[in-house]
């Protein structure tokens, strides 16, 4: 990610950090989203596995006549003290790295949406991202979260390209006058 602005940076270094965040978090968003799009058939599939494994661990139960899984018998509690309780839950390796891949999947679409808002909430706080957003917008198209990748890197392209542009426009100009404070008459 980027760092926290310093009192050092230059006007033009801070002038257009927040455009090239922006377009920062919306390409790792889409990248995110189309990770968690390829991945979205193998947990489909794990969806599938964890619920056969499911009814099989409850028939073995009933065949035995064990209790339930999901019930724990009173000695099987460890209590570390009055306030808290630990319960260990055991189960195959399978079913754990099954589970395990389905959080990861999970977490790539939930992290894509986060992302996202993160930087259409920026762009509404600031006139010059807003401004910058919009104009990639209007040129190469709105995008969205699940954007094709090929309109991303356009987007992301022109805007670098923009970007580029406008950072030797600014190297070229002089820099302000620096106005000398003089103390007030006594």
């Amino acid at each position: 990610m980027f760092l926290a602005q310093t009192e050092s940076g230059s006007p033009l270094h801070a002038h257009m950090s927040s455009r090239i965040r922006n377009l920062s978090l919306r390409c790792q968003a889409c990248l995110m989203y189309h990770l968690y799009n390829i991945r979205s058939q193998s947990a489909l599939k794990a969806y599938s596995i964890l619920a056969q494994m499911e009814a099989q661990i409850q028939e073995d139960h009933a065949q035995n006549g064990s209790s339930a899984p999901n019930t724990s018998s009173p000695g099987s509690s460890v209590h570390s003290n009055s306030n808290q309780s630990a319960t260990v839950v055991s189960m195959p390796s399978r079913v754990y790295e099954v589970q395990r891949q389905q959080l990861k999947t999970l977490h790539q679409l939930m992290f894509a949406h986060r992302t996202w808002q993160d930087a259409v909430k920026r762009a509404d706080i600031s006139n010059t991202d807003m401004g910058f957003i919009g104009g990639l917008e209007k040129i190469c198209g709105a995008t969205f979260l699940d954007a094709p990748l090929e309109k991303m890197s356009a987007f992301v392209l022109t805007g670098i390209a923009w970007l580029r542009a406008e950072y030797e426009r600014e190297k070229l100009r002089p820099p302000p006058p620096v106005v000398k404070r003089t103390a007030a008459p006594s």
